[in-house]
């Protein structure tokens, strides 16, 4: 069995001039990459072949640096993809998702994702010899099946032994990361549909509405043609619900230090613990299923006066915020992705607030509705936060989705689980104007 590169686009067409490849599109654009070296390019040309590149015959090129330069610009040129073949012909290709993708280096130790999902495939564009497609909610690429792959994928999923051939596929569905890790607490449509509102760590810009979905007109609502509102609430009620709003704008001056913590110990900070019996409860400034301060803030400053730029952690229980270690280009990435959501590109929030919950201490009490109630939870954190903010002079955004996905791409902590503590909600703040 052999794990081979090829190119990602199979329409382009890849030939050899000399010590150079030229790449040619179906619409009949090209374009050329110099090697240097007729045997670098004879080698890179294979990736446009059968079966592709071999994985081992890179690693033991003697010119392995130079045909890693080749392959990445061919990447950057026209996708790159892993193929997987048996003696009987192609077995699974590997499509990437986005441009960042990377097979991960062989591992055991092991088992395969239960959320994996083995379907049909409805894009027919490479013919019928990879009729099945296998995917998980989680992972950066899809995998296409052969008959014979998908016969060993759905023995695989099912904890059949298949011998060597799934034991081949299953060493690549975990290169590609579809190793289980702790989700006993998650339900099949909870993953899929977390999965769907997050976007992949790939690289990618996030767009506010799906291209399928631009130009739809507004549904009718009842209340768009009403003359006047009305309000059954008290006059602290009215006047504190009538001066909130979104704000997409705010003042040139950047929030202080001292806001920004106080709008997190009135929302977020642990008011008291309580006990009855051999149950414990926290109690905060909004309402949570159990009391069990599952729910966690984070704040991505990048200007904001006395708070340095970088990823902060609110922790409940001391109710002050503690400096983490972060990767500076998802952090900015977060920001200029608030910066579209806001309708504002290029113009950045001067900072972000990340809630985040912890899936497994719901699903302690709850099971399967821990989701659901973690999802409940974060929009009540939302409001009381942005309440509490209106009353410090903080103007705020909530945002329907973030640039990063997962907290352990923005965090410089491997050892974060990001089975257990998940993004849920972002909020984007300034000083009011």
């Amino acid at each position: 069995m052999t794990v081979s590169l090829c190119l990602g686009d199979p329409a382009v067409r890849l030939t050899v001039d000399g010590a150079a490849l030229l790449l040619v599109w179906p619409d009949g654009a090209q374009r050329r990459i110099d090697t240097a070296a007729a045997g670098v390019a004879a080698m890179a040309a294979r990736l446009a072949g059968s079966p592709g590149l071999p994985e081992d015959n890179v690693l033991r090129s003697r010119d392995a640096a130079r045909l890693f330069q080749v392959i990445e610009r061919l990447r950057a040129a026209a996708g790159l993809a892993w193929e997987l073949w048996g003696s009987a012909g192609r077995i699974a290709r590997v499509e990437p998702a986005g441009p960042l993708f990377e097979l991960a280096p062989p591992g055991d130790g092991r088992v395969l994702d239960p959320f994996c999902l083995l379907r049909a495939r409805t894009d027919q564009d490479g013919g019928t010899t990879l009729p099945m497609v296998l995917e998980a909610p989680d992972i950066g690429c899809r995998v296409l099946l052969s008959p014979q792959g998908a016969a060993l994928a759905a023995g695989l999923l099912a904890g059949v032994d298949g011998g060597t051939d799934a034991a081949a596929l299953r060493s690549l569905l975990l290169r590609c990361g579809a190793g289980a890790g702790p989700r006993g607490f998650w339900s099949f449509a909870d993953r899929v549909m977390h999965g769907a509102s997050r976007p992949p760590d790939d690289g990618r810009p996030v767009d506010p509405l799906p291209p399928d979905r631009r130009g739809d007109p507004p549904p009718a609502l009842p209340w768009q043609n009403a003359a006047t509102a009305t309000s059954a609430g008290g006059p602290a009620a009215d006047d504190l619900l009538a001066r909130r709003r979104s704000l997409r704008d705010f003042a040139p001056e950047p929030p202080t230090r001292a806001a920004v913590e106080a709008m997190l110990s009135r929302a977020l900070a642990c008011r008291s613990v309580r006990s009855l019996g051999t149950a414990r409860w926290m109690e905060r400034g909004f309402p949570s299923a159990g009391g069990l301060g599952e729910i966690a803030g984070y704040v991505v400053s990048r200007d904001v006066e006395g708070l340095e730029p970088g990823t902060w952690r609110h922790d409940p229980l001391a109710d002050r915020l503690g400096r983490l270690g972060d990767r500076i280009d998802a952090r900015l990435r977060l920001l200029d992705t608030a910066a579209v959501l806001l309708q504002r590109p290029g113009r950045p929030p001067p900072a972000l607030l990340l809630l985040t919950a912890r899936i497994d201490v719901l699903a302690s009490k709850y099971g399967d509705l821990a989701y659901r109630l973690a999802l409940l939870n974060a929009g009540a954190a939302l409001t009381a936060l942005q309440l509490a903010g209106d009353e410090l002079g903080l103007g705020s955004c909530a945002l329907g989705t973030a640039g990063v996905r997962r907290l352990s791409t923005l965090l410089c902590a491997p050892e974060h689980d990001d089975e257990t503590e998940i993004m849920l909600a972002e909020i984007a703040f300034g000083v009011r104007r």
